[in-house]
């Protein structure tokens, strides 16, 4: 399989699904999956066709000609076009399967420095040309679809790969600048020879970046005390059409209210971020735990929940619910007997 034309610095990726262009199901596993689906739905005739090529659609010729400036910095090769259309729900992926693509970008923009971003949002404000950032494409809720309506000349797909280096570190602070393409893999590797991590884990995390999570305030997996990618953030930097937007620099604190750094769920209406001030989350050493553990600190927030109950005058001390949802009443003679698991 030839690879296709693209822009991307990266390794190509599927447009029609999730994952690596090259990276395909073998003639067994279609066929596991086949005989999978089959049984499910009780009937024959459900094996998938053929995955798309970029040569099965028809799409719509580009309304605009790159910026003569920029024009390095422009692809209208249809894989781009067609990774640009769609985020990632089952919807965008049902439709990339149909070959339903009315509204593919008229280009795709790859800068690489605030000024190209800056020439790109003035350009397109001044022929009235809808742009739209693009971090992973991994959105499920059409954040990167351009179907802007009739209101705008053409769209343009803004990708922010390039922006995807770590440009300092603060080793005592645990905090770094970073810049806000970064792929959520990559930005492990640049952490780990410092010994920190960042330890935001979302679902996407393989194929989304530090900028898409900060506009949409993704949570993470592995969340045992900071949940949102907000806790991280001390400081955000962005280019808006009306210029640099940026907050200052502060550090966590236990005190109320919290001055939150402009830009946080905004989606991406307001402006491009390209560059964020991180904390990063700590040594990258993370803590086993057994099931034990948690068996016995069950155990002794139940023995000490009873121990509480005792003072009442009657021997049957308030019910406690199972994780079943049955009632099941405690008694003193019950608690005397506890073992408490210490």
């Amino acid at each position: 399989m030839s690879a296709p034309a693209t822009l991307s610095k990266h390794r190509p990726r599927k447009f029609w699904g999730w994952g690596y262009d090259d990276d395909q199901l073998t003639p067994a596993e279609q066929s596991a999956v086949a005989a999978r689906t089959r049984e499910l739905a009780g009937r024959d005739g459900l094996t998938p066709g053929p995955a798309p090529k970029t040569t099965d659609f028809d799409l719509r010729k580009p309304r605009i000609a790159p910026l003569t400036a920029l024009a390095s910095r422009f692809s209208t090769t249809p894989h781009d076009r067609l990774l640009h259309a769609y985020g990632r729900s089952f919807p965008d992926i049902l439709r990339m399967w149909m070959r339903d693509v009315p509204h593919p970008p008229d280009l795709v923009a790859f800068p690489e420095t605030e000024d190209e971003i800056a020439t790109i949002l003035d350009w397109a404000g001044r022929d009235n040309i809808a742009v739209i950032p693009f971090g992973g494409g991994s959105s499920v809720v059409g954040g990167v679809e351009p179907a802007v309506g009739n209101e705008y000349a053409a769209t343009i797909s803004l990708d922010l790969e390039r922006f995807d280096k770590m440009h300092e570190i603060d080793r005592a602070s645990r905090a770094a600048r970073i810049g806000a393409g970064i792929y959520g893999p990559a930005l492990e590797d640049q952490l780990r020879p410092h010994g920190l991590t960042l330890r935001h884990y979302p679902q996407s995390f393989q194929f989304s970046t530090l900028g898409g999570w900060i506009v949409t305030r993704s949570g993470g997996h592995y969340a045992t005390a900071k949940t949102h990618i907000d806790d991280f953030v001390e400081s955000t930097r962005m280019v808006t059409p009306s210029g640099i937007m940026e907050s200052r620099r502060l550090p966590g604190s236990g005190g109320r209210p919290r001055a939150r750094p402009v830009g946080h769920g905004f989606g991406g209406n307001f402006g491009c971020r390209h560059a964020s001030l991180d904390a990063a989350a700590g040594p990258a050493k993370i803590p086993r735990w057994g099931v034990n553990s948690f068996y016995r600190c069950f155990r002794r927030c139940a023995c000490r929940w009873r121990a509480v109950a005792i003072g009442s005058g009657s021997d049957e001390l308030p019910a406690a619910r199972s994780r079943r949802g049955r009632v099941q009443p405690c008694r003193r003679s019950e608690i005397a007997n506890a073992d408490p698991g210490f």
